[in-house]
Formats: C-alpha cells, sequence, structure tokens
C-alpha cells in the first residue's frame, strides 16, 4: 500500500469521526464499519499484504482505542488499559470487525 493510499485511508476514517461514536455499541460501529474495512482488505491484500495490511489494521485498532478511550471513564487516562481492554474485547468477538479475522497483531 503506498503512503498515499494509506492517507487516503486514514482521511476517510477521520470524516467518519468514529471517535465521537460513543452512544454506539462495538456491534453497531462494525455494522457500519464493515464493508468499507473488508473492501479495503480486499483490494489492498493483494497487493503487499504484509506491510500494507498491517498498517492498516494498526491504525483501525489505534482508533478503536480512542474511541474506547472516550467512551468509558476508567480507560480515559491509560493508553495501556483500553489496548488491553480492545485485546480483550478482540480475543472474544474475534470476527466483529472484518481486520481482526486476519490476524492477531501485537497490542503495544
Amino acid at each position: 500500500m503506498s503512503p498515499k493510499a494509506f492517507k487516503r485511508i486514514k482521511d476517510k476514517v477521520r470524516q467518519w469521526r468514529v471517535i465521537n461514536w460513543v452512544e454506539r455499541s462495538l456491534t453497531e460501529m462494525a455494522q457500519a464499519l464493515n464493508p468499507a474495512i473488508q473492501g479495503w482488505l480486499n483490494y489492498y491484500g493483494h497487493f503487499g499484504r504484509r506491510y500494507g495490511v498491517y498498517r492498516l489494521q494498526k491504525y483501525l485498532d489505534q482508533t478503536l482505542m480512542r474511541w474506547a478511550r472516550k467512551k468509558f471513564k476508567h480507560l480515559k487516562r491509560s493508553c495501556l488499559k483500553s489496548w488491553v481492554f480492545i485485546g480483550k474485547v478482540r480475543q472474544q468477538m474475534r470476527g466483529l470487525f472484518a481486520h481482526w479475522s486476519m490476524g492477531r497483531l501485537k497490542m503495544c
């Protein structure tokens, strides 16, 4: 994935303002985001899957981490706690987000 393509994806995710969706649950977010995520993974998965898709997975997880820090008060101050929270949800609900079913990322 080229830096220009990755920037376009990041800009698209920022336009959605996922971080401000604190009134939504994770399942509602997954239903809204999965079609686009799956499309990106299908398209960019054919071209240099390891690095480009890894960066995309990591960015999406960081976005979910920031969402969790905004939604849950006990995660607000700790980056590590929010990573652990997202990691636990990822283990329990493996197929919730399209990028979670592709493989495990190292948290932190």
